[in-house]
């Protein structure tokens, strides 16, 4: 049996697998439409070099002080609600929201987003990410953060 007699044979499984393929790419596009902007480490470099983005780390006080980006402002679920009030006072205002996977980060960048605030977008991959691709952390407290609390 040659290749174009198997593949007559078996359309079947090969449209199976063009099917799972098609699914695999539409359900790809449509969480990454949702989660709104996410920038990958490199950029986030960038954006904080540049002095233009406030970096929050969501995650819980005990994760933050384990280690988190230079400048980085914690504010564990807890303090969320509160945050946003306060960022939707200023919506132009760049932010960079930090979680461990990312997905946290997009969740509030999405609430953000439809409470206002157009300019928060989300560290992809979260700090996983950071470090995988040898970015530094600190276990310096913030001094934006200390006057925040």
């Amino acid at each position: 049996m040659n290749l174009s007699e198997f593949l007559a044979s078996q359309w079947h499984l090969i449209a199976l697998a063009a099917g799972l393929i098609l699914a695999l790419i539409v359900n790809e596009w449509v969480l990454s439409s949702r989660s709104g902007p996410r920038v990958g480490p490199v950029a986030a470099v960038r954006m904080i070099n540049d002095g233009q983005v406030r970096v929050i780390d969501l995650r819980s006080a005990a994760d933050y002080k384990r280690g988190h980006i230079l400048g980085a402002e914690n504010v564990p679920p807890n303090r969320q609600e509160e945050l946003q009030q306060q960022l939707l006072k200023s919506p132009e205002k760049q932010i960079l929201l930090v979680c461990a996977l990312g997905s946290q980060a997009s969740a509030y960048s999405r609430k953000l987003r439809a409470g206002g605030h157009q300019a928060a977008c989300a560290l992809a991959g979260g700090l996983n990410a950071w470090e995988s691709a040898g970015m530094p952390l600190t276990t310096q407290t913030s001094t934006k953060a200390k006057k925040s609390s």
